[in-house]
């Protein structure tokens, strides 16, 4: 899940989904409350997270927005998962993601689509 981002706080911030790899959990347009007040020991596998992208370059894949399938409490990495992705791993973006690079937990929904 692609997005943008256009609000923030100190702990919160919103996003707006721009791709369908979160389909049916997260659509293109729907507006989501993304929050960065948490610990990477509180990361559970199932968690929707904010994360910029280990190794892919392509600037439309930076930042992105799926699921943690896995985490790796030595190493503090997590590898997701887009829901809607056909259980294929994106190289570059869903493996190996660490720590540093998470920026927040999906929260919720907050407005109908743009």
């Amino acid at each position: 899940m692609v997005y943008d981002t256009f609000m923030t706080t100190a702990t919160t911030f919103f996003i707006v989904a721009i791709s369908g790899s979160m389909n049916p959990v997260m659509t293109p347009g729907q507006v989501y409350e993304v929050t960065s007040d948490y610990e990477f020991s509180d990361l559970e596998v199932g968690d929707v997270i904010v994360f910029a992208t280990p190794t892919n370059t392509d600037p439309e894949w930076q930042m992105a927005s799926h699921r943690i399938v896995s985490i790796d409490e030595e190493e503090q990495t997590v590898d997701t998962l887009g829901d809607n992705n056909n259980g294929t791993q994106i190289e570059g973006v869903d493996l190996d993601i660490p720590k540093f690079n998470i920026k927040g937990i999906l929260e919720g929904v907050r407005a109908p689509p743009l």
